[in-house]
């Protein structure tokens, strides 16, 4: 049995280039820079102005065919700029599912910032307004586009109000807020 963070499929370099040069016409593809690979995507940032997603087992391929159907349809009613894909690359021979490339949102992972007290609450209120506008896009349209079902309960408040005061509770003892 495979460990769940094992690749199913690797994608270097090379097979990236090939892959994008047959089915993203325009792009040259000569500077292909690792930026990461997690658990079900290795991502390359190509020419300095692309960033494509090619999954690494299943999952992922199912996660970016859910992607591709609606990012597109919710990029312009967002505050802040999010993935659009421009390229959706299909199966071929050499690779089993479907990739995508978006353009290259400039910035800093906010998890690689030392934002300290004043940024972290500079951020609030944008934070605030870009979460309110996700959450407040019609569910419905999103299942329709693809959205699956909430089979974690993420949306199970029953469950989720007890944890999230217990988490606060302890955040609180610890002197966190």
């Amino acid at each position: 049995m495979t460990k769940p963070w094992e690749a199913e499929r690797v994608v270097d370099p090379e097979l990236a280039r090939r892959l994008i040069r047959a089915q993203a016409p325009g792009i040259a593809a000569e500077q292909i820079e690792l930026l990461g690979a997690g658990w079900d995507n290795t991502v390359y940032r190509v020419d300095g102005e692309w960033v494509f997603r090619f999954p690494r087992r299943q999952i992922g391929a199912r996660l970016i065919a859910i992607e591709l159907a609606i990012l597109p349809r919710i990029a312009g009613r967002l505050p802040a700029p999010i993935p659009n894909p421009v390229w959706a690359g299909e199966p071929t021979p050499d690779y089993p599912w479907p990739f995508a490339g978006y353009r290259y949102l400039p910035g800093e992972p906010a998890s690689h910032l030392d934002l300290g007290d004043e940024g972290r609450a500079a951020l609030a209120e944008p934070l605030g307004r870009f979460l309110a506008a996700l959450h407040a896009l019609p569910i419905a349209e999103l299942v329709a586009l693809g959205l699956p079902p909430d089979t974690l309960g993420r949306f199970d408040l029953d469950r989720r109000i007890p944890q999230a005061r217990e988490q606060l509770g302890r955040a609180l003892h610890l002197g966190l807020i």
